[in-house]
């Protein structure tokens, strides 16, 4: 993903230094964020500014050709705007608010290009360019622009996501939830991704994910307690047990995550918050291992809460903590402290893991996926998650078994006229890599069930 950081100055961009949560969830009050055409405000935004208002005493002493030209990219800048306003569709909104971007950024490099000519050429003073420049977007704005524009570009499809799960109450608002989102998207990709095939570095993503999900506290005699979203808090004596879970395995790299997700810029997912739940250690590991999972609790279509499943159920009487046994957690919901979630996308591929790596060890055991009451599957949410061939041919090479139908119809995507796709051949290839990532997490983190409850009781005693 980007790294806008190092261009950006923060005077120039105040929006990255809101805290701001994910869309609809714990966003920021939105008015402050419009932009103010009434005067030439150096505030960055979002959102493309009004047309320019240099003055005509020194715009007219730019040459005829010049002029036109900018009167040319006036008129464009000022008709994309107004488009982004009708769009009602994610797609639609986010096609009108990448011309916007662009016409933004053509316009505004133009006019520094041809009155910074004017200057050097006597055309006009230097009191007259100064007086031009305050309408004018200096080269740290312009930087901006284009570097919204590139998170617009790698990460359209996660952002068209997020918009299409905008309540309907807000839908009219779209670009008020786009200065939301986009904010926090801009915050992620000013922290610098890993680079492909390095470690994460855990101590920092276990404290961005705390962060994001205010799961840290001090308590009255200073001693910094860290949140389990299933089994509560915990001192830090001799060691928390908490863990900054991940969902997408961090065996996939950047290019495995952007040919999955239909993005660029997949390295940061591993890094993101959004891929993340804080969890006692041996339910992380129940996790990994595909032992438990994670399914929507649906109310009016609408995924409200995140409910626990163990999918071997004779495990229910075995201990997974010192207080709590399995059948304490099985079905009960996630606690969240604030507004923020796991991404659903994330959430997802891990179900779908789940079921593969479950079938491949046994293809009577996933009748956990199985809604008994609606005789569907469980995961009940639709969302153009995952790529659908891929997900097919890796479902072939991990379990040597299709999908049912019922598992992707409504969580899959085809081609992305904006993604970089493969043809059949390319594809199949590459599923042979990303089988094997798959396939060694699941002998890398599978511990036999009788080995972890052993594991338990000798860390019980130890303590």
């Amino acid at each position: 993903m980007l790294i806008l950081g190092a261009t950006l100055a923060p005077a120039r961009t105040f929006f990255l230094n809101i805290k701001a949560s994910p869309l609809h969830h714990n966003t920021p009050p939105l008015h402050h964020l419009a932009s103010s055409e009434s005067s030439p405000s150096r505030s960055s935004n979002m959102s493309p500014k009004g047309p320019p208002q240099i003055p005509d005493r020194v715009s007219s002493l730019l040459a005829p050709a010049h002029r036109e030209e900018l009167q040319v990219l006036t008129k464009r800048k000022a008709s994309t705007m107004s488009i982004v306003s009708i769009k009602s569709t994610p797609e639609e909104f986010i096609n009108a608010k990448v011309e916007a971007l662009q016409a933004e950024y053509d316009l505004g490099d133009t006019q520094e290009t041809y009155y910074k000519d004017a200057l050097n050429e006597g055309s006009i003073t230097e009191a007259q360019f100064q007086e031009a420049s305050k309408w004018i977007p200096n080269r740290q704005e312009l930087d901006a622009i284009q570097g919204n524009l590139t998170v617009l570009k790698r990460q359209r499809k996660f952002i068209e996501d997020d918009l299409a799960e905008v309540p309907p109450p807000q839908n009219p608002h779209l670009d008020d939830a786009y200065i939301s989102l986009m904010i926090a998207r801009i915050e992620s990709a000013c922290s610098k991704a890993p680079k492909s095939g390095t470690i994460i570095n855990s101590q920092k993503l276990k404290a961005n994910v705390l962060e994001y999900y205010a799961g840290s506290r001090t308590t009255e005699d200073s001693q910094i307690e860290e949140y389990c979203m299933l089994t509560g808090w915990y001192a830090p004596l001799p060691k928390t047990p908490v863990k900054a879970a991940h969902l997408v395995p961090r065996s996939l790299e950047g290019e495995d995550l952007n040919y999955l997700f239909g993005i660029t810029g997949g390295e940061q997912v591993l890094s993101s918050p959004e891929n993340s739940l804080l969890l006692h250690k041996n339910i992380e590991e129940a996790l990994d291992s595909s032992e438990i999972v994670f399914l929507p609790v649906i109310d009016q279509g609408m995924a409200i809460d995140w409910k626990l499943m163990v999918i071997d159920q004779s495990k229910l009487k075995k201990s997974i903590t010192e207080r709590y046994k399995w059948g304490d957690l099985h079905g009960k919901c996630l606690q969240f402290l604030n507004n923020n979630r796991p991404a659903k996308r994330y959430l997802y591929f891990r179900y779908v893991l789940s079921y593969l790596i479950n079938k491949k060890r046994d293809p009577s055991s996933v009748e956990w996926a199985i809604d008994k009451n609606t005789k569907g599957y469980m995961w009940a949410t639709p969302g153009p998650y995952l790529r659908n061939s891929l997900l097919h041919s890796l479902a072939r090479r991990i379990s040597d078994h299709y999908l049912p139908e019922a598992l992707f119809q409504q969580t899959t995507f085809s081609d992305l006229p904006y993604a970089r796709n493969k043809n059949q051949a390319d594809e199949q290839q590459y599923i042979t890599t990303l089988a094997h990532k798959i396939g060694l997490l699941d002998k890398k983190a599978s511990i036999a069930p009788a080995d972890r409850n052993q594991k338990f009781e000798n860390d019980k005693a130890a303590a």
